[in-house]
C-alpha cells in the first residue's frame, strides 16, 4: 500500500487538493486503514480510495452510514492527471472552500 499512498501524495501536492494518506477510520468496533481520504470529495466526510476493493467491501454500508463515499481506484505511480481531474470531478466538490484552478 506504501506505493499508493505515495502516489496519493504526490497528486495532492500537484493538484493543491487535501488528502490524507493512509487514513484508519473507526468503523463500528473496529478500525480499518485505506490508502487515502480526499475530505474535499465525494461524501459529507469525504472520499475513502483504495485500489483493493476487498478492503472496502466489508465497510461499504458503515462508511456511507457514516458519510463517506468510496471508490476502489488505483492511481498508480505515475498517473494521468486529466483523468484523475475527471475522476475527481465525477466524485465531486463537497466543501464550502474554493476549487482548485483546475477545476
Amino acid at each position: 500500500m506504501s506505493n499508493e499512498v505515495n502516489c496519493w501524495r504526490a497528486l495532492a501536492s500537484r493538484l493543491g487538493i487535501e488528502v490524507t494518506a493512509p487514513v484508519t477510520v473507526q468503523v463500528g468496533d473496529e478500525s480499518a486503514t485505506f490508502a487515502a481520504l480526499l475530505p474535499q470529495f465525494g461524501g459529507r466526510k469525504g472520499m475513502i480510495a483504495d485500489p483493493d476493493w476487498e478492503a472496502i467491501d466489508p465497510h461499504a454500508d458503515a462508511l456511507l452510514r457514516l458519510g463517506y463515499g468510496f471508490s476502489a481506484i488505483e492511481i498508480g505511480s505515475d498517473p494521468d492527471d486529466e483523468s484523475t481531474k475527471e475522476v475527481l470531478r465525477d466524485w465531486g466538490w463537497t466543501v464550502s472552500e474554493p476549487m482548485p484552478d483546475w477545476w
